[in-house]
């Protein structure tokens, strides 16, 4: 027994162990399958069979997830007349491949351009943050990144901003553009205070009277209450002056109009010192008598308030 182990060792030194090789890796069924329909899109395509190519594309994509056939797709579709589909693919080709070939890039910019004289195109200029929906669907918030490109025919735009909301009816054909400028009213400022009243100029004090002087005749007061109370002293004195005058006056022409009813009567006053006055002359002498006291109390009131 040990000499066969012996045996079985030193042959194994000598000739050196059998090399293991790994078993041959099959090729991926689903990619093969793949790569099928991806050459059998590529033939229908060159023959103008858009519809099947289209189909033999949308099964290369399902089975394996290649950006080629995305491209594929985005020529497909605007040789079937749908250029909107077209573009989506393109943008979904350029978000796997953010830098494509020199070729790829001719074909992406020949083709974008081809789908794009297919339609027409709302440029909206709209607060940020605005969102945009055009037909109910969402375009995204503003600002946008470019103009909506929209098949051709009406449509509905409508830009909200917060609770106002704006409905634009627009209509385009193949290969124009509009633009939407709708008009919101301005947000109030939070936070600032409205601007304050300017206020009434603050006058000047007097200058002080240096020591040792005093003030001119000219000088204007240091306070002004006295002032006000000199004008209201002058105002109190005219409205005095007034009412004593014009009782006075009163008085003298009532005295007056009395003489002359005595002279008209062919008597004088002298007639109202005599012990007896007749009657008829009593009343005008009380009348006398009473109105000069009222001028001469009226006099000195009348002098003093001028």
């Amino acid at each position: 027994m040990r000499r066969l182990l012996f045996t079985a060792a030193l042959g194994i030194a000598l000739f050196g162990a059998a090399p293991v090789h790994a078993a041959p890796k099959e090729p991926d069924a689903l990619e093969e399958a793949a790569k099928a329909r991806y050459s059998e899109g590529l033939k229908l395509f060159a023959k103008k069979k858009y519809d099947q190519a289209r189909a033999s594309f949308v099964q290369a994509y399902a089975l394996k997830k290649s950006p080629n056939t995305l491209l594929m797709l985005a020529q497909v579709y605007v040789k079937l007349g749908r250029p909107l589909d077209a573009l989506k693919f393109y943008d979904a080709y350029l978000q796997q491949v953010p830098e494509p070939t020199e070729k790829n890039k001719t074909i992406i910019e020949n083709g974008r351009k081809e789908a794009r004289s297919m339609l027409g195109q709302i440029k909206v200029n709209a607060p940020d943050g605005a969102e945009i929906t055009v037909d109910d669907e969402d375009r995204g918030k503003a600002p946008l990144k470019g103009p909506i490109d929209v098949a051709p025919g009406a449509h509905t735009v409508k830009i909200t901003l917060g609770d106002d909301e704006k409905v634009e009816k627009v209509e385009l054909q193949a290969g124009t553009s509009i633009e939407i400028s709708p008009k919101f009213a301005p947000k109030p400022s939070v936070g600032v205070p409205p601007p304050a009243k300017p206020k009434a100029p603050t006058p000047l004090p007097p200058e002080p009277v240096k020591e040792g002087e005093s003030p001119g005749l000219l000088s204007p007061p240091a306070t002004q209450w006295p002032v006000y109370a000199a004008a209201l002293v002058g105002m109190s004195g005219m409205a005095v002056a007034a009412i004593t005058g014009g009782l006075k006056y009163n008085a003298d022409y009532a005295v007056s109009s009395a003489n002359g009813a005595l002279n008209r009567a062919g008597t004088t006053r002298l007639r109202c010192t005599q012990p007896t006055v007749n009657t008829e002359f009593q009343e005008v002498c009380d009348n006398i008598e009473k109105n000069e006291r009222i001028s001469n109390n009226m006099a000195p009131i009348l002098t003093t308030s001028l």
